[in-house]
């Protein structure tokens, strides 16, 4: 996908006075998740695909963080990236 959260939710959540800091996660062996959203000590991971049938889960990320994954469609991202729907 290339994008990091768009420079709007960046700013949303600023004028807000939420406070949440964004990451990508990879491994050595390059497993990945596209996007993490750390929050009110809370981790959430995101996998940004074109298509639901493409995504694959990391089972490290999930055994290690205990944090559930979403999967995100090109379509459904700027929704699902509005702040009140993230942690934060």
């Amino acid at each position: 996908m290339g994008e990091f959260p768009s420079d709007g939710t960046l700013k949303k959540y600023e004028y807000e006075h939420r406070y949440a800091n964004f990451h990508f996660w990879r491994t050595y062996d390059q497993k990945e998740l596209d996007l993490v959203i750390e929050g009110n000590g809370a981790l959430s991971g995101y996998e940004i695909k074109l298509r639901d049938s493409a995504a694959k889960v990391s089972k490290l990320w999930l055994d290690t963080y205990k944090s559930e994954v979403r999967v995100i469609t090109k379509e459904a991202l700027p929704a699902v990236l509005e702040p009140n729907t993230l942690p934060g």
